[in-house]
């Protein structure tokens, strides 16, 4: 059937181009022949005009008579008003969990807080997404500095695509002078993350400066400041201070404004320790002793530079006492998740006592990409 359908087309072809080759040059001026030449044209139009129709004949009896195909799948078109179905354009796939950043409700960037001064957070949100959020969704820490934040807070209510809800974070602003940044993402009830427009995966943020102010705490003892009166050793053995960046002997050095993990960068000072290559790879300072005195607090955040992907760590806080016997503070396990770990650790329990504090970071069996820092680590009072 087919063979004879493209057969008859192309007689069909020959006969019309036959037919209009018999037309008359209509550049050339020809007195007397004008009824013969709309003659002839009009039996050219009427050939192409029937030709076209047992064109779509034969078109149909091809269709009927062949074997039938899977129906092609076609964009769904929406007609918008003055234009037509087949000029709409195609209407792109919604996602279902987005939002949209609308305003700040409350602490603008840049809002100054004094040490230790409590605060909310709250940003109002669009639901540009075509899911509902229910009351299973949640705000969640995403990065940077957590100011004591929860790790996730749930929505007060149900918000259906296109409405808006504010969005509220309990926080507290560090202990020391500096600015700070914290970034925050939604949760779905299936707990899966997700941000706001344009890319959909931006998170939110709070960006605040702390103040010192005279009667607030002050640091005592600056564990950054004073890191080469520290005795330096890694699994390798003793180190210089600073020494030479290396994942194999391990190393200690300062870094100023590092960009921790999440991406925020820090205006405060961190030590990095790399601690040394094989199992059980340490890297350990310990401090010359300093009096302690009640109410004394060890704060400062632990964590992984940036980009180091492999990182993977453990992180330890003690000291030694006047007969060298040593007591462990606390202990954090740590790898590059986005998320940094803030330590505050009462040291009244020291008061009276001249204590050597003690810093280490332990590889997991390899220090590939162990870059790990401490930022800011000081004792206050």
């Amino acid at each position: 059937m087919m063979k004879w359908f493209y057969r008859m087309l192309t007689v069909l072809v020959a006969i019309s181009l036959a037919l209009i080759g018999c037309t008359p040059d209509s550049s050339q001026s020809i007195e007397g022949r004008g009824e013969t030449a709309a003659a002839y044209t009009m039996a050219a139009v009427l050939t192409q005009s029937a030709f076209h129709t047992l064109e779509a004949q034969l078109t149909e009896v091809s269709r009927a008579t062949s074997t039938p195909k899977e129906p092609t799948k076609t964009p769904t078109l929406t007609a918008k008003e003055g234009v037509s179905t087949s000029q709409a354009s195609v209407v792109p796939a919604i996602a279902c969990d987005v939002a949209s950043y609308v305003t700040d409700v409350t602490v603008p960037d840049g809002t100054i807080f004094a040490p230790n001064q409590k605060f909310t957070k709250t940003w109002r949100l669009k639901n540009a997404g075509s899911c509902t959020w229910n009351t299973a969704y949640s705000l969640i820490y995403s990065g940077g500095f957590r100011m004591d934040g929860a790790m996730q807070t749930p929505l007060t209510r149900s918000v259906a695509p296109g409405e808006t809800i504010d969005v509220s974070v309990d926080l507290v602003a560090l202990n020391y002078a500096g600015e700070f940044t914290g970034f925050w993402k939604l949760k779905n009830d299936s707990g899966k993350s997700f941000g706001v427009l344009p890319s959909g995966e931006m998170p939110l943020w709070v960006k605040i400066k702390v103040q010192q102010g005279s009667s607030r705490a002050q640091v005592v003892f600056d564990l950054v400041a004073n890191y080469c009166a520290a005795t330096w050793r890694s699994g390798a053995g003793a180190l210089s201070c600073p020494s030479v960046i290396s994942t194999t002997s391990g190393s200690i050095s300062r870094v100023e404004n590092p960009v921790i993990e999440g991406g925020s960068s820090s205006r405060l000072p961190a030590l990095l320790t790399i601690p040394s290559d094989g199992s059980g790879g340490t890297i350990s300072g310990r401090y010359p002793p300093f009096q302690i005195q009640r109410g004394d607090r060890l704060k400062g955040m632990i964590g992984c530079l940036d980009g180091y992907y492999k990182c993977d760590v453990e992180f330890e806080l003690g000291y030694r006492n006047a007969d060298d016997k040593y007591f462990k503070l606390g202990a954090w396990g740590h790898t590059l998740d986005g998320y940094n770990s803030e330590f505050d650790i009462d040291l009244s329990p020291q008061a009276g006592m001249a204590i050597e504090l003690v810093l280490t970071v332990s590889n997991n069996a390899s220090s590939e990409e162990d870059w790990a820092f401490w930022l800011s680590p000081a004792v206050w009072r």
